[in-house]
């Protein structure tokens, strides 16, 4: 699994927008017309799959916890 980001375009960061998904449906995906609340500038951003780019999660190590 893992989580989609768009580049802000006020601020330039990588921000999720939200949508957890696994690698292969974000390559079957057709992202058309989506909108989230950006976390980087506080404004609501429209993106396309063009736009967007596949981050897998960051799961720690067996035992990192302890």
């Amino acid at each position: 699994m893992g989580i989609v980001t768009i580049r802000c375009p006020t601020t330039g960061q990588h921000v999720s927008t939200g949508v957890v998904i696994d690698a292969e449906a974000f390559a079957l995906s057709d992202f058309e017309g989506y909108r989230f609340l950006c976390d980087a500038c506080g404004a609501i951003h429209t993106w396309d799959k063009k736009d967007a780019t596949f981050r897998p999660a960051k799961i720690p190590a067996p035992g990192a916890n302890r």
